[in-house]
């Protein structure tokens, strides 16, 4: 079977090479809050010139305090995201302006120049990719923008703050969950505050040192070499006759989805299960129903994208996504 997620190979290659470091971390004693974390962050800080980081226990906990931090009161969301993205504007008591996607599933500008007012933007980088056009229309219009990088391996423009996520269904996964804040220096102290059982906002969201740890090794040491696989398996996949969501003129694509478009999104995943590939469905059921996002959404199937697929296994899923095309 060609597994969707890379997880589980991954994690036994970390455990092999680096079980020595792994124990060392556990024997410490030291499971919030240490050099590791601090580690991260400096890393972090290093890759976002001009900004700052601040590591915490998710990337849901990460919007929120970015939601805090900016006082927002009226955010558009894009009407495709995972949920997460939509809860953290009603748990931060602001009020979401849904925005429908253009048909790369990104927030729309003319969808948002139509919206209702807002005074914060929550752009949503997904299944890898940016949108310039949003951030000059935020600027313009001097409204905030929140940039939701969870499945970008970094921030990819010029947000006020942007968020990264850990999980590990991530490119930059950790062991467990974990998230950053990558904020411009206004709002650092206070989202530090809000970490840490902090006033006037106090919270306990800190990510846990053995995956501080993982994260910064993995950004030192294999992002690189993974990126490229990523970016080779997707030029492969460009072989396959439909519609594809990855356009590799955009050089911002962090790839942490690779995503098409078919009639019947449920009997293609069936068929390529009969082949032993796993494929899955993201987002087939909207944040709201609107014009563009209600079409992807009965549209689009996700591909397995790892750095830890073989070739052969990348020639089967090009082979059988064909063959099933090819007969519809």
């Amino acid at each position: 079977m060609i597994s969707f997620f890379g997880a589980q190979l991954e994690n036994n290659f970390i455990v092999n090479k680096y079980n020595f470091k792994i124990n060392d971390i556990l024997k410490s004693g030291i499971s919030l809050g240490g050099k590791y974390t601090e580690l991260l962050e400096d890393t972090l800080n290093s890759v976002h010139p001009g900004y700052n980081t601040i590591a915490v226990g998710s990337a849901t906990d990460a919007l929120f305090f970015a939601l805090k931090a900016c006082n927002s009161k009226r955010v558009a969301v894009p009407s495709v995201s995972f949920k997460a993205t939509l809860s953290a504007v009603k748990r931060a008591g602001a009020i979401p302006i849904m925005v429908d996607v253009e048909s790369d599933s990104l927030m729309g500008l003319e969808s948002l120049r139509n919206s209702e007012e807002v005074d914060t933007i929550l752009f949503v980088s997904l299944y890898g990719k940016s949108n310039t056009p949003i951030y000059k229309y935020a600027k313009d219009n001097n409204i905030k923008i929140i940039e939701d990088s969870a499945q970008c391996d970094f921030i990819k423009n010029n947000p006020d703050i942007g968020v990264l996520s850990f999980d590990p269904t991530k490119i930059l996964s950790s062991f467990g969950s974990g998230g950053a804040i990558i904020c411009k220096s206004e709002y650092y102290s206070q989202i530090k505050n809000m970490r840490k059982h902090g006033t006037p906002f106090g919270y306990n969201s800190q990510i846990a040192e053995i995956s501080a740890w993982l994260v910064n090794l993995k950004i030192k040491w294999h992002l690189n070499e993974w990126q490229m696989i990523r970016k080779q398996i997707a030029n492969d996949y460009l072989d396959i006759n439909t519609i594809h969501l990855y356009d590799p003129s955009r050089d911002t694509h962090a790839l942490s989805k690779y995503v098409i478009r078919v009639d019947d999104p449920n009997d293609f995943i069936k068929y390529m299960l009969s082949k032993e590939i796993e494929c899955k469905r993201h987002y087939s059921e909207p944040l709201a129903e609107m014009f563009m996002s209600s079409r992807l959404s009965k549209e689009v199937v996700s591909l397995p994208i790892h750095p830890f697929l073989k070739k052969d296994q990348i020639n089967k899923i090009v082979e059988n996504a064909n063959a099933y095309l090819d007969n519809r």
